[in-house]
């Protein structure tokens, strides 16, 4: 009788402690739903200034803990972002991400569109379209997505033009079917189109990296018509789309501060030319 008596003893206290075990998991599961800390992946440049200087203020005062998780790379910052070591990212379109998505199996998805810096041609060697000779070089990026841009762009100011058969958002210099001007299109490295744009007749450089080489914007011989699947996203794991400060920072992007500060810059800075969402 002792034995069974013991038995029951143990097996009883097994359960409170998987009871208890339970209750701690649930309790830590819900901490971590409720937490007022928002980790954004960043990077140097216009977008980072703008989360930083306006939208965090903004989430601050509605009590949430703003870190930031630093890279020099966006692709980086996506695998980051993916294995959880940062919550949100502000610095790509939505190409950009799908391209990530299908490459890496990822799980990451578009909330809202952001306002936005466009692609713009600068000048290196010619400060004018119109002086554009043969031979002349002409750079262009060469991740797909900002290729495509590019090529768009180039193909709105008469430069080439293009197959109207081909996927608008995998664009290559394959896809070019008339050069009037006999131009050269060299593909760069995007993190290097800037620096070597002196060395260049011009260059179609997006606008984070142009804000990064600090190019004055007020230079610019013209802009891309950006098209909806290239304005900048608010990005995050699909498991965290519903969350409340998914929310909020949906929210404070909407705000009229976010809208003055960038109209303000727009009035009064060379430092860059933003768009603002519909």
């Amino acid at each position: 009788m002792h034995k069974v008596k013991t038995a029951v003893l143990a097996l009883l206290s097994l359960l409170v402690l998987g009871a208890c075990g339970s209750q701690q998991a649930s309790q830590n599961e819900a901490a971590a739903e409720d937490s007022q800390e928002i980790r954004l992946a960043t990077s140097p440049g216009p977008y980072s200034d703008l989360f930083l200087d306006v939208v965090k203020p903004i989430l601050e005062e509605e009590g949430y803990k703003v870190d930031t998780v630093e890279f020099t790379d966006l692709r980086e910052a996506d695998v980051a972002l993916e294995e959880k070591a940062a919550d949100l990212n502000i610095e790509q379109h939505t190409l950009y991400m799908e391209n990530f998505n299908e490459e890496k199996d990822a799980h990451l998805t578009n909330i809202q569109p952001l306002p936005t810096v466009p692609m713009a041609i600068f000048p290196g060697q010619k400060d004018s379209l119109d002086s554009l000779a043969e031979g002349d070089q002409v750079g262009v990026p060469d991740d797909p997505s900002n290729l495509s841009r590019a090529l768009l762009l180039l193909e709105k100011e008469g430069i080439i033009k293009l197959d109207p058969n081909a996927d608008k958002a995998n664009l290559n210099v394959e896809n070019i079917t008339e050069n009037p001007k006999n131009v050269k299109i060299e593909v760069i490295s995007s993190p290097n189109l800037a620096r070597t744009t002196p060395d260049l007749a011009i260059a179609a450089i997006p606008g984070s990296r142009a804000f990064d080489a600090g190019i004055d914007f007020q230079t610019a011989l013209a802009y891309e018509d950006v098209a909806p699947e290239f304005m900048l996203q608010l990005v995050v794991r699909e498991e965290d789309k519903d969350k409340d400060w998914v929310k909020a920072v949906s929210q404070a992007y909407k705000s009229d501060q976010v809208k003055d500060a960038v109209e303000k810059i727009n009035q009064e800075s060379s430092q860059a030319y933003w768009i603002l969402p519909e």
